[in-house]
């Protein structure tokens, strides 16, 4: 399956190995060149692009047209926000998913039909999750 992940962070660094063992066809679309560099060594299996994925021409050499997702990822709402709407009206991506980093930009995302993931609640219901048995321990 062909996915373009945006974003060039530590999540990215993750999803891109993720998909990769998963057997997954693998474009990686980031603003920052350096780390387009980097991760072109870390990843020889994934085609890496340095450049804006906001742009129309862009998201089109990473094939845009042919994807079946494209995951924006990257540390900024608007951005990912931008790129789905992009690949999703443009393109006809089949799935966008987007991250949120702010809780408050979640409602927009969704008002857009956008599926989005929210990493101050991933990070909330974890702490909640791990925290669970070991209130039950301390209290009983």
């Amino acid at each position: 399956m062909a996915i373009i992940l945006v974003g060039g962070g530590s999540v990215a660094e993750r999803l891109i190995g993720t998909m990769e063992s998963r057997g997954h066809s693998v474009v990686l679309v980031t603003s920052d060149a350096r780390n387009a560099e980097e991760f072109s060594f870390e990843f020889p299996g994934a085609m890496v692009i340095g450049g804006d994925a906001r742009d129309p021409i862009v998201l089109k050499q990473a094939g845009a047209a042919d994807a079946a997702f494209v995951v924006a990822a990257s540390d900024d709402d608007a951005y990912n926000l931008s790129v789905c709407l992009l690949a999703r009206e443009a393109f006809h991506v089949p799935a966008v998913i987007g991250l949120a980093g702010h809780p408050q930009n979640v409602r927009i995302f969704r008002a857009l039909d956008i599926p989005c993931i929210s990493c101050s609640e991933i990070i909330a219901d974890s702490v909640l999750e791990t925290l669970e048995p070991r209130a039950s321990v301390v209290t009983g």
